[in-house]
């Protein structure tokens, strides 16, 4: 059977009702609105089942200029219209969302001598072994050689460590290349380049003893950016990051601190 057109052709494109915009607690606004417009409407595009005048990637919504199309959508309904759905991201306010972060503990293998025990409670010391370990003569851990020891041929061991991964969104590309600039260097406040990257899990300092400073024993900083990753979407910057923290500390000879930048060759 034949399709029957009736009511408003549809000749130019239109806004549907029933869009509408979040805002995810951090100031990146996503928002997703659809668009009807005839199949048949010609724009000049010989030949080819596409509007131009659809929102494409960089146009601004028109019902809030804060959001920008990331990407668009094109399909044909059974009435013959042409259904176009568009994707738009935004700030809230500013030109930079609050950093998105979680924390993640994992382990890593380390020498048993590192051990905070391998001293007092582990293998002791030359002259003063524990446990059946043997030294070298210059005076260094060797191996554990009793074989009733349940540390006999123990060499490495578990070490808790935490990785902190978060991301931030950007309007303005020079906030992201700051935040590159800034990889492997190191940090006792939790900001690089004037930003706190660390956003709500600054208390997990206070719940390790934290208060104020990221700082070992020896004063040395135990925060280090590592990956660096910027992605574009729309007229936006995707910024995800990780942060190693170090129990221990981190030498600032090799790592030294974002303020001082990255060392020159």
């Amino acid at each position: 059977m034949a399709r029957v057109n009736k009511g408003n052709a549809l000749t130019t494109i239109k806004l549907q009702p029933g869009w509408t915009i979040e805002d995810d607690g951090f100031g990146l606004l996503t928002a997703r609105a659809t668009y009807v417009v005839s199949q048949d409407t010609d724009y000049g595009v010989a030949g080819a089942q596409v509007v131009s005048k659809a929102p494409k990637r960089g146009d601004t919504f028109e019902n809030d200029p804060r959001l920008v199309c990331h990407r668009a959508t094109s399909s044909v309904n059974s009435n013959g219209l042409q259904v176009i759905t568009a994707d738009y991201c935004g700030i809230a306010s500013g030109v930079t969302t609050a950093p998105q972060a979680s924390g993640r503990g994992s382990t890593t293998t380390e020498p048993i001598q590192r051990h905070p025990w391998f001293v007092s409670k582990i293998a002791g010391t030359s002259g003063s072994e524990k446990n059946g370990a043997a030294f070298n003569d210059d005076g260094s851990f060797k191996v554990f050689t009793d074989p009733t020891n349940k540390k006999f041929g123990l060499k490495s061991y578990y070490s808790p460590t935490f990785t902190i991964t978060g991301s931030l969104y950007t309007s303005d590309l020079t906030v992201a290349k700051k935040l590159k600039d800034v990889q492997c260097l190191s940090s006792s406040t939790g900001k690089w380049a004037g930003i706190d990257l660390l956003s709500d899990l600054s208390a997990l300092g206070v719940s390790w003893g934290i208060v104020g400073t990221w700082e070992a024993p020896d004063e040395s900083p135990q925060l280090l950016l590592t990956n660096v990753v910027i992605e574009p979407y729309a007229k936006l910057f995707k910024v995800s990051y990780d942060i190693l923290v170090s129990v221990d500390g981190l030498d600032i000879e090799v790592y030294p601190y974002e303020s001082q930048g990255r060392p020159s060759r």
